[in-house]
């Protein structure tokens, strides 16, 4: 298993290529979806890695010295709503993503690639909360470190 490939755990690839074994055109097109698929995996973890640091370091940094009030935006709501923000953009990286892959129309191929999105979206919120808590435990800040576990 392709270590890029944590985001397909619940998807099967020797299944998905199974449900087309009785036609080989099906199966080489399946083959050729699920290839081009692992080719963007790596473009889908550089915009999650890359971009989820930009959006937390963002968040507690210039955030909080920009807004009006200043100072006072370093609650939870900010914060979630920053994430939330992130979700849809990085929806749309995905969607913008995805528009490389070699898309055949076959049975499922849609199920995969929103499997893919949705993954994006749980392992971006995993990073996100993780610089959280680095950013509140070690590192210099005027937010309010709900996530300080010092």
């Amino acid at each position: 298993m392709n270590v890029l490939n944590v985001m397909y755990w619940w998807v099967n690839q020797k299944e998905f290529l199974r449900n087309f074994s009785e036609d080989e055109t099906k199966l080489q097109q399946a083959r050729r979806f699920w290839k081009s698929l692992e080719e963007t995996d790596l473009w889908v973890w550089i915009v999650i890695i890359l971009l989820t640091s930009i959006v937390c370091i963002y968040y507690y940094t210039w955030f909080n010295n920009t807004c009006r009030p200043f100072g006072y935006h370093y609650r939870r709501r900010y914060w979630a709503g920053t994430l939330l923000i992130w979700w849809v953009l990085l929806f749309v990286c995905i969607c913008c993503i995805d528009q490389f892959v070699l898309y055949v129309g076959l049975s499922g191929s849609n199920d995969i690639l929103w499997t893919r999105r949705v993954s994006a979206i749980g392992w971006s919120t995993c990073i996100y909360i993780l610089l959280s808590i680095i950013w509140c435990s070690c590192l210099p800040t005027n937010a309010y470190r709900w996530f300080k576990f010092k």
